[in-house]
């Protein structure tokens, strides 16, 4: 009873605080911390403490009281227990711990473990978008209920270690004694034109033919 006639003798001004944050005028970040800046003794933050205890406890009895409405909630913490465990999954080098020091750097691996996420979350929503199409392209019926239940937040398809092609037959070269790795073209010119820019006050630089260039180069990569 405390709680209904807290909240009644300020209604007005909580549908003017909902109202707010519904069109736009105040972010309901900024509104508590506003509230919590201040006194708690404030009857408005008293209010919404007060409309707070309200709607756990109807959310409580519902709970209790209603079957079908327990069974949803559990399967979206299932979703959500569901994608913490892709986040493990995927974060599996250096024992899943941010090694890095500074918070700049902390927050890029964190940021690229969450485009790693929702990479795989989008490869796996598609291709279950093209098994359900085919499933009932084949005559066979698929309830849109069953679909729902289906979770793109899956690991099972994915390999984290990747897939590696070894050939065991050697590359060829023009000498089979020659094992070092080719040199394209455009570096044996990029490094005969470092080689030959002049430096001021300097002696006269050293220019190398197209054929010295080469095989400068394929030393410096072998």
């Amino acid at each position: 009873m405390r709680s209904r006639r807290g909240s009644s003798r300020h209604w007005d001004d909580l549908l003017r605080i909902a109202w707010s944050i519904k069109t736009g005028h105040v972010t309901a970040s900024l509104l508590t911390a506003r509230l919590q800046a201040g006194s708690r003794q404030h009857p408005l933050a008293r209010a919404l403490i007060e409309y707070g205890k309200l709607q756990r406890t109807n959310h409580a009895l519902r709970w209790f009281t209603d079957e079908a409405f327990r069974r949803r909630i559990g399967r979206q913490l299932n979703r959500g227990e569901s994608l913490n465990a892709l986040h493990r999954y995927l974060f599996f080098a250096h024992h899943s711990e941010i090694g890095h020091r500074h918070h700049d750097d902390q927050t890029t691996q964190a940021h690229c473990h969450t485009l790693v996420t929702n990479a795989s979350i989008l490869w796996t929503t598609i291709y279950l978008q093209h098994a359900t199409a085919a499933h009932r392209d084949e005559g066979r019926p698929l309830d849109d209920r069953t679909v729902a239940h289906l979770s793109p937040a899956r690991y099972e398809q994915i390999n984290h270690y990747g897939t590696y092609n070894f050939d065991p037959q050697p590359p060829r070269t023009e000498n089979p004694s020659d094992t070092s790795r080719r040199v394209r073209r455009s570096t044996t010119f990029a490094f005969g034109a470092m080689i030959s820019r002049p430096r001021l006050g300097g002696p006269k630089s050293l220019r190398l033919s197209e054929t010295d260039g080469r095989i400068l180069s394929r030393a410096m990569c072998a």
